[in-house]
């Protein structure tokens, strides 16, 4: 016994497989943090955003008074350590990323003086403390990333 679908319904489920494939793989194209490809085109405005050092600091770029070292650990869950750290006026805290991923060291509002540096996977960001104070931080990242800083004189 034949069948009484036409031709063209018979490729009807197919059809609407190939078109489920096709959006699934387009989604998977998009909605990720990634840091290369897809940067944003470069505009005329000018910007006063700090900068970031990424590579291993150097001999030339060590700074001249107290030092401390915070890591970016972890494989899926990210954190800062020393969770808390104490340091005196004029510490250059260096933070180095030793994961796969991106990440940022960015001041909450409100601290005393404000920071923002971009750490790619190898990298390192250096801010040095000139004001007393608790300075709470976070990665824009990996949200969930927060850590304490307290400067004394």
């Amino acid at each position: 016994m034949r069948s009484m679908m036409s031709p063209r319904w018979r490729l009807f489920p197919f059809m609407i497989a190939a078109v489920l494939t096709l959006a699934l793989v387009l989604a998977g194209c998009g909605g990720t943090t990634s840091t290369t490809g897809n940067a944003p085109a470069p505009t005329d405005t000018a910007t006063t955003a700090p900068t970031a050092t990424t590579a291993p600091p150097t001999a030339t770029t060590a700074p001249n008074g107290p030092t401390a070292s915070i890591s970016i650990s972890g494989v899926g869950t990210y954190k800062f350590s020393p969770a808390t750290q104490s340091v005196k006026v004029g510490t250059t805290v260096t933070w180095t990323n030793t994961t796969q991923a991106p990440h940022t060291v960015t001041s909450d509002t409100g601290d005393p003086a404000s920071f923002d540096g971009s750490v790619d996977s190898g990298g390192t960001f250096s801010f040095t403390f000139t004001q007393p104070g608790t300075y709470k931080y976070h990665c824009n990242i990996h949200p969930y990333m927060t850590a304490t800083i307290t400067v004394t004189q």
